[in-house]
């Protein structure tokens, strides 16, 4: 009876283990871990601007799909918000820069397809304000046309210089101009133009050629005279200078393949003066530029 008895319990087992279905095959989750690291500190400068000297650290965090943000600190405590928009590619960096006597952080990633970007700011109760942003320097609408970005350096005598990259797409390359700014009753204010153009950071001046653009060129910076002359397409040109004065993009330009009779002054042939752009003569937006190309 024993017997019969362990004979139908094994067998119970065994179906049972057959209703059983078997264990799926797993994987252990890979969850995107952030990578903290420090990229800047210093305990030189009053950034709070209360007569003390502060002890500034600022790290980015980047996460597992590579987007980078900051994260500061101002005397051990954290800073609440961010500082910059998180980006993700380029070599995140920060620094502090005096401006009028006055210490402001900036920040700079190095991006290896647009350029670089940054901003400057200023410690205000308990958190940084931005005081310069590069896209909103010159009084210049981002149309699809024209594009900058840029960061902020420490400049002579007190000055903080926004090294901005424009793109014009009438033109093949971008270029660089360098906006200074200067506090003013204490606030940091930009300085008048014109502000001279250099094709690269470093150079001293740029040239390119004129593309799908006929532009009028005129003896000063404003409508009040009628053009000089019209640049051919094709033209090989250098720019200056630029100004913004008036609301529109003015740039100083002088032509390297040809002089061009004055259409103000009989016998007069001049090879330099003020364009606008993105507009025409007729003050329309140039419309031969196919925006998807850009």
């Amino acid at each position: 009876m024993k017997k019969k008895l362990l004979t139908m319990v094994f067998a119970a087992a065994v179906v049972l283990t057959l209703q059983v279905p078997a264990a799926a095959p797993v994987h252990a989750k890979v969850r995107a871990h952030a990578s903290i690291k420090t990229i800047y500190s210093s305990s030189k400068y009053d950034i709070t601007n209360d007569g003390k000297k502060d002890k500034v650290k600022v790290q980015t965090k980047r996460t597992g799909n590579g987007v980078y943000s900051y994260i500061t600190y101002v005397n051990g405590k954290k800073i609440p918000g961010s500082l910059n928009y998180d980006v993700n590619y380029g070599k995140c960096k920060a620094k502090i820069i005096s401006v009028g006597g006055k210490s402001f952080l900036t920040t700079r990633f190095d991006a290896t397809l647009s350029g670089d970007s940054g901003r400057m700011y200023q410690y205000k109760k308990g958190r940084f304000s931005t005081v310069i942003n590069p896209w909103n320097v010159l009084d210049v609408e981002d149309d699809g046309f024209f594009r900058t970005d840029g960061h902020v350096v420490q400049g002579p005598n007190g000055t903080a210089v926004c090294v901005l990259q424009i793109q014009t797409n009438s033109f093949v390359d971008s270029f660089t101009c360098k906006v200074p700014f200067a506090l003013k009753n204490g606030k940091v204010k930009r300085r008048p133009g014109p502000y001279k153009v250099y094709g690269r950071a470093t150079d001293n001046f740029y040239v390119n050629k004129i593309k799908n653009y006929s532009p009028d060129v005129y003896p000063e910076s404003n409508w009040d005279s009628d053009p000089m002359f019209t640049i051919p397409e094709d033209e090989t040109i250098t720019f200056t200078a630029l100004d913004d004065s008036l609301g529109s993009l003015w740039m100083k330009v002088e032509t390297l393949d040809h002089e061009f009779e004055n259409n103000n002054k009989e016998g007069e042939y001049v090879d330099s003066g003020w364009l606008l752009w993105p507009v025409d003569s007729s003050h329309d937006l140039v419309t031969d530029i196919d925006e998807s190309d850009y």
